[in-house]
């Protein structure tokens, strides 16, 4: 049970009245969706919209879980006194969904009526695209702000990879050192999608990347972090980079710079400049791991740099 702290599970225990307390086959749940192959993060997820749940809506069964009447009133009345976005409404019924989905595989009810609960219409705003400008200002600021030669050379080789790949953050993190191959001067990145149903993706790193990592494996290697599989670790810690760690570093430059910085700025980056350069949808598709051809096609529609790029051209009729 890692659901609780046991003091709040004993507590929980004690106080929930009739049916079958929401978080009875939770570590079921845990153990048989993992070695499914399935997403850790999706799990971390789960657990938090389960906490979610229990603490701040007082539902704590199974049943009252599942009657869509009492479980949309509670969610919306949690969502005027919270402010939630429509955004995070409907994030938090897709994790509830997936646990009920497995409920009702597993027999232990009879039908999942969260299906029933009422979505909220999510408004369409422009994603954060970073242009070619930026991203050369972004690595020219990794090679000159003030940091160490670890973390120069780390986030050097991060940044040219990203910037080369368009690879999800948690992909990222997740490289092991067994992943990057060399066939002499070229060098082989397998990325292994972290999403449910994430592919194993191939790229051949550009010469300014195979570059960074050649220098960042020197100064990794005077620090004796053999132990450590993961690519990226950590100055501060003997482990691997973290999250915290990245978001940091990006949070930072935004300052430094004047402009915000995130990792899937980059990533729409790629999948702009692919398609101006003509690459087909679908090989964009699979270049970034998408599922679906149609989120490929929101990076792009939505990135606005097709429409300004028409906006120019009709500036002059």
């Amino acid at each position: 049970m890692d659901l609780f702290q046991k003091q709040e599970f004993d507590i929980l225990n004690q106080n929930y009245t009739t049916g079958t307390p929401l978080w009875k086959h939770w570590d079921e749940f845990q153990i048989k969706y993992l070695r499914t192959g399935k997403s850790e993060a999706t799990i971390s997820n789960v657990r938090d919209v389960l906490r979610f749940i229990i603490r701040n809506t007082k539902i704590l069964t199974i049943e009252d879980c599942n009657n869509s009447r009492l479980l949309e009133d509670k969610l919306f009345e949690i969502k005027g006194l919270r402010n939630h976005s429509n955004t995070t409404y409907n994030s938090i019924l897709k994790n509830l969904t997936t646990y009920f989905i497995w409920l009702e595989k597993q027999e232990y009810i009879e039908k999942n009526n969260i299906r029933k609960v009422l979505r909220c219409k999510e408004e369409q705003r422009e994603q954060l695209t970073l242009g070619m400008d930026q991203v050369r200002t972004i690595v020219g600021q990794i090679h000159t702000r003030r940091q160490s030669e670890l973390q120069r050379t780390r986030n050097s080789l991060f940044i040219d990879i990203l910037r080369s790949t368009g690879a999800r953050p948690c992909e990222l993190l997740n490289i092991q050192i067994g992943d990057i191959k060399s066939d002499g001067e070229s060098y082989k990145l397998v990325i292994k999608g972290k999403k449910q149903k994430g592919r194993i993706r191939y790229y051949r790193l550009p010469t300014y990347a195979r570059d960074s990592y050649k220098t960042y494996m020197h100064k990794r290697a005077t620090l004796k972090r053999h132990n450590e599989p993961r690519l990226f670790v950590s100055s501060s810690k003997r482990g691997g980079w973290t999250e915290k760690g990245m978001r940091n570093l990006f949070r930072k430059l935004s300052a430094e710079l004047g402009f915000k910085i995130t990792a899937y700025g980059f990533r729409r980056f790629v999948a702009t400049h692919l398609n101006e350069k003509g690459a087909d949808l679908k090989d964009i598709q699979n270049y970034l791991g998408h599922t679906r051809v149609t989120t490929t096609q929101r990076y792009i529609e939505r990135s606005c740099i097709l429409t300004e790029k028409g906006s120019a051209i009709m500036s002059i009729v």
